[in-house]
């Protein structure tokens, strides 16, 4: 006999089903549930079944069984919950009308108004997601999550010196929860109010010692990532605030803390406590007397600490206890008399390596983007795309070279008002000196807010480095130190910080829609924020993307992304529309070859122009290299060479340039593993062409070739023809 179905039921048995962790009862469950989809609901069931599908992750379902059960100006659970569905759901647009939509009562709740900044966050419109929070602050001043989300928000838009000016004044008097006055403690440490950070981190810890991971790491880390000394920590004598360690003549050994307005304990001490008084002002050495029970006991002071310092090694110590599954936080000891002692973390530095060798030879036999390899090795896709470059063999891959690929990729940059990129291509331009050029293109540079975020990090980690000395290197089984100069850090962190002046001084930010659903391939959740969010807006507002990896076109090709490119057709399009001058587009060139990225079409005009450039960068060498490159195809490299060089003999009166260029063509190609055949076609190619200007030119030629190989080991190989 079969009943019919009842949402309640149903809805609480895939709840029973969920703690239970029974995957088969859950899929039956799930079944379950959508067949209740299709039953004419009244609002209390959608009600629970969208509650079902919530606790599943299933945040769109959810959402669209809220649809319409609730007033648009007034404050009801309901309401609440759509919005958060549809956030989480990355239904962005809709939420974004949905809130806009809102009036009267509901828009004086503050967790409302976090709502509606949390909507426009995630859609990248901080400016409108700033206003909301300070809308929320003005109903509740002591709302600290409020406040901590505006602190978060306005770093991300570029007005840190509003923050600074906040926590200038601050102070919180209401009491909050834990993980709020963590990040109130980091914000405060970040602005240089270190003692109100660690007696904020240190209250909160102690009174939630164990409960969660996350509060005791942000705790650590307030020590950990805090690299200048703080003399008040320095304690010479006992006082209050401070952890006295003492051993009695039986060795017996006693810590107490002296500390006021704390719940009593075995090893507290109030400060109006005899002992206490009795161990104040005392140093390290010094001995006290103490009478309890029996025989007097002389404790001698053998250690002070301040009581911020000591929990955090306490806490260094238990956190491996604590949470054992932790893998947070490595620990290893070191014996001075044992040379091996820092095997551990040499070990930890090769493993590291081969796991770096192993990603990037993954990324060498497999089509896979940037981004995936900097999620395999733990690094920013720039950053990553940097390593590859110029720690390893590996060239940045932009194009497979077919001229069709090309041209499909001018034609999609002709007559573009705005260009959307992403933080490597970015990154790149930075590298090759573009961005002061691009600053004054008639196109709009726009880029997507986490793509600004990314470039934030970056500046930020680079900040937090400046303090550091070196690093530990591992290639193969043996070990190197890498030392650090202080103008070696700081230049990294003005590079970096740079760029992200750059693009926040001269870049257009966009609104981030939600990826269509079907653009839902395995592959986005190896993707960063910034290249999701990057290909959503070309896929909803058609704009033409500058992605410098190939392998992420190809990707935001099949979620639906319709026209993209690279560097060199976008520099081709702004030539032909003499936005920049020959001159400019190959030393751009030249500059991308240094750069080791990816492969550049070059014409024999380019190598003619780079021939007469002056400056301090070799521009021709690093054509010449591009065009003989072993990614090149033979014989469009040698015509395109043999070109350069039938010109360069025809036209060039000055007989000692004229072979000193040749020659230092010559002397890049030797350097290409196609040496040999390049040569025979160069040497062939040049003689045909000159020969039908001037046989003269054909026989000073041969000469010059003669001499040039004369002695040479491939004399014979270009001559066996």
């Amino acid at each position: 006999m079969e009943f019919p179905l009842n949402v309640g039921f149903e809805c609480g048995a895939a709840a029973i089903a969920r703690r239970l962790d029974d995957a088969d009862e859950m899929a039956a469950a799930r079944q379950r549930l959508a067949d209740c989809q299709l039953l004419p609901l009244n609002a209390v069931e959608r009600f629970e079944l969208s509650d079902a599908y919530a606790d599943d992750g299933l945040y769109g379902k959810a959402a669209a069984l809220l649809e319409n059960l609730y007033p648009l100006d007034r404050p009801t659970e309901i309401l609440r919950r759509r919005l958060f569905y549809l956030l989480h759901a990355e239904e962005r647009e809709t939420a974004r009308n949905l809130y806009e939509s809102l009036g009267g009562q509901v828009l004086r709740i503050p967790y409302i108004r976090r709502l509606g900044a949390a909507i426009y966050e995630r859609s990248g419109m901080l400016a409108m997601a700033l206003s909301e929070l300070e809308e929320a602050i003005r109903l509740d001043k002591e709302d600290l999550r409020s406040r901590l989300d505006w602190v978060r928000i306005a770093l991300r838009n570029g007005n840190e010196d509003l923050v600074r000016k906040w926590v200038r004044k601050a102070c919180v008097s209401r009491v909050q929860s834990p993980g709020d006055c963590m990040e109130l403690a980091q914000i405060f440490d970040r602005y240089n109010r270190r003692k109100d950070a660690l007696g904020i981190g240190y209250d909160t810890l102690l009174c939630n010692w164990g409960r969660e991971e996350r509060l005791h790491l942000a705790y650590l880390s307030l020590f950990l990532m805090h690299q200048k000394r703080d003399r008040f920590l320095d304690v010479k004598t006992a006082a209050v605030d401070t952890v006295i360690f003492l051993e009695n003549q039986f060795g017996e050994k006693e810590r107490y803390r002296i500390e006021s307005d704390v719940p009593p304990a075995a090893d507290v001490l109030d400060p109006s406590h005899a002992f206490a008084q009795a161990l104040i002002g005392k140093s390290v050495g010094d001995e006290i007397a103490h009478r309890g029970i029996g025989q007097p006991t002389t404790w001698k002071i053998v250690g002070l600490k301040h009581k911020y310092l000591d929990l955090f090694h306490v806490a260094l110590n238990a956190h491996s206890k604590l949470f054992p599954d932790s893998r947070a936080i490595g620990r290893f000891r070191v014996d001075i008399s044992d040379k091996n002692s820092f095997e551990p973390l040499f070990e930890n530095a090769r493993e590291r390596s081969r796991h770096i060798e192993t990603a990037v030879e993954i990324y060498g036999q497999q089509i896979i983007p940037i981004d995936v390899l900097a999620k395999i090795i733990g690094l920013e896709p720039l950053d990553a795309s940097q390593g590859i470059r110029f720690e390893t063999d590996a060239w940045f891959d932009t194009t497979t070279g077919a001229p069709s690929e090309l041209q499909a990729a001018v034609e999609h940059f002709k007559r573009q008002e705005a260009l959307l990129l992403d933080p490597i291509t970015l990154g790149i331009w930075q590298e090759i000196g573009f961005l002061h050029i691009a600053a004054r293109l008639p196109v709009r540079i726009q880029v997507v807010q986490s793509t600004i975020d990314a470039l934030t990090v970056r500046a930020d980690h680079a900040r937090q480095l400046g303090q550091g000395t070196g690093s530990i290197s591992a290639r193969g089984t043996s070990i190197s130190i890498v030392p650090s100069s202080r103008e070696q850090r700081e230049a990294t962190a003005t590079n970096r910080q740079e760029l992200l002046d750059w693009v926040r001084q001269h870049a257009i930010l966009v609104p981030t829609p939600s990826l269509p659903l079907s653009a839902n391939l395995p592959i986005r959740e190896y993707l960063s924020d910034a290249s999701l969010d990057t290909i959503a807006v070309a896929i909803q507002m058609g704009t033409t993307m500058v992605l410098e990896d190939r392998r992420l076109r190809a990707v935001a090709s099949e979620m639906g992304a319709v026209a993209s490119g690279w560097t060199q057709p976008m520099l081709i399009r702004l030539l032909g529309e003499k936005a920049i001058t020959r001159g400019e587009y190959v030393s751009l060139l030249a500059a991308l070859q240094r750069q080791r990225v990816g492969f550049l079409s070059i014409e024999s005009h380019d190598l003619v122009i780079a021939s007469s450039l002056e400056g301090e960068s070799d521009d021709f060498a690093a054509i010449v290299d591009a065009t003989g490159s072993d990614r090149a195809e033979t014989s469009s490299a040698s015509e395109v060479l043999a070109d350069f060089i039938a010109v360069l003999w025809s036209s060039e009166t000055d007989t000692e340039r004229r072979e000193k260029l040749s020659t230092r063509t010559l002397d890049r190609i030797l350097k290409s593993t196609k040496a040999v055949e390049l040569l025979r076609a160069i040497v062939a190619d040049c003689h045909r062409a000159l020969s039908r200007n001037s046989r003269g030119l054909t026989r000073e030629w041969a000469l010059y070739v003669t001499g040039y190989l004369r002695g040479h080991f491939i004399h014979h190989l270009v001559f066996a023809t």
